[in-house]
């Protein structure tokens, strides 16, 4: 087993040093045990797209969304290392089909030294997203985030679709300071949910670094077969009103 794991990584290895979109087993992302039913496998990606960050703190969501249609059915959106994304738009992601977010630019290590299988899942998920962090417009939020009416709660965006995969460390930012004030003097305000997956089938999410949620951090809806692999949560309040209802799920 050890040998086919090994040829594999390296034919990975190979793919990604050349450009190539690929993608990894999502059960070989269970370890050390796998799911009680395998888990649908991910098509291969042919396409990659970067998407252009303002770096300005304007809106870069026109951006986002044309980089998602572009590589849609069976393409990689890349958002690049070291840059800082805005998003002042309510996104509705439902759509996607066959599509990666992440980045190509996986580093060979100057020794190889595998032990188990675990230091494959640290290599094919590297830090692959810069920060991504939505606006402090409460007013905008409050009227145009996604209404989930059966939880009476909201989100900024959500996502949605068939074989989706978004990972590998970087930061989705809730700037929830600006709630967690404005919810201290109005208690009945809706807080935008973080993340939201709704109607998502045949996924894997993480990693992901997910900072001050305005509210919880993670709502899922009308899903199946998702999996959450290495999400790191962090959030504080910097003032004295505290940071309430930030659940991680």
């Amino acid at each position: 087993k050890f040998p086919h794991i090994l040829i594999q990584a390296l034919s990975l290895l190979s793919l990604s040093a050349s450009g190539e979109a690929t993608s990894i087993s999502r059960d070989d992302l269970c370890w050390p045990h796998r799911p009680f039913k395998p888990l649908p496998p991910s098509s291969h990606r042919k396409k990659v797209c970067h998407v252009p960050s303002r770096g300005d703190g304007s809106d870069d969501s026109a951006a986002i969304l044309r980089a998602l249609r572009n590589c849609n059915n069976g393409g990689k959106v890349v958002f690049d290392r070291d840059n800082h994304y805005t998003i002042g738009t309510a996104l509705d992601l439902t759509f996607l089909r066959h599509i990666d977010l992440g980045r190509t630019d996986i580093s060979v290590p100057s020794y190889l030294c595998i032990y188990n299988t675990r230091w494959l899942k640290d290599l094919f998920r590297p830090e692959i997203l810069g920060t991504i962090q939505f606006t402090n417009d409460t007013d905008y939020w409050q009227a145009h985030s996604f209404r989930q009416v059966f939880q009476n709660a909201t989100t900024f965006f959500q996502l949605g679709g068939e074989d989706v995969n978004v990972y590998g460390g970087g930061t989705l930012d809730g700037n929830g300071q600006v709630w967690y004030d404005l919810y201290a003097r109005d208690n009945l305000i809706l807080r935008p949910i973080l993340v939201g997956i709704v109607g998502l089938h045949g996924a894997t999410i993480g990693p992901l670094k997910l900072r001050h949620s305005p509210q919880w951090y993670h709502l899922v809806a009308n899903s199946s077969d998702v999996l959450f692999d290495g999400i790191d949560i962090a959030g504080y309040s910097s003032s004295g009103n505290e940071a309430k209802n930030t659940d991680g799920w």
